[in-house]
């Protein structure tokens, strides 16, 4: 049995946030992350900028360790749950391009 993932989020002030973006990262490690046979630690750098109005600028930084190292990519986005999503498609897209890679290397 695979151990579970730690998910570590740095500078969200409210346990809302927290929270949700804590679902989020757990729903796409079963789903579109689970291509990683053997994913160890996710950290999320979480910046929330008051830019027009009501309205905030959310900067999110992820790291994931895996079986292909420290993947790290960066999210930008006026909507927490974009941000969130468009960070996730794209450490899916770079883990894609490390898998077949590895596999190119080993054939």
């Amino acid at each position: 049995m695979m151990e579970p993932v730690q998910i570590n989020i740095v500078g969200v002030k409210t346990p809302e946030e927290k929270d949700l973006i804590n679902e989020k990262i757990s729903a796409a490690l079963k789903g579109p992350l689970r291509i990683l046979k053997n994913p160890q630690n996710v950290t999320i750098y979480y910046k929330k900028y008051e830019k027009e109005g009501k309205r905030h600028l959310y900067e999110l930084e992820f790291k994931l360790e895996s079986e292909y190292g420290v993947t790290s990519v960066r999210s930008q986005e006026w909507d927490l749950v974009i941000a969130i999503e468009k960070g996730v498609n794209e450490l899916e897209k770079v883990i894609r391009k490390e898998k077949s890679k590895a596999t190119d290397y080993t054939q």
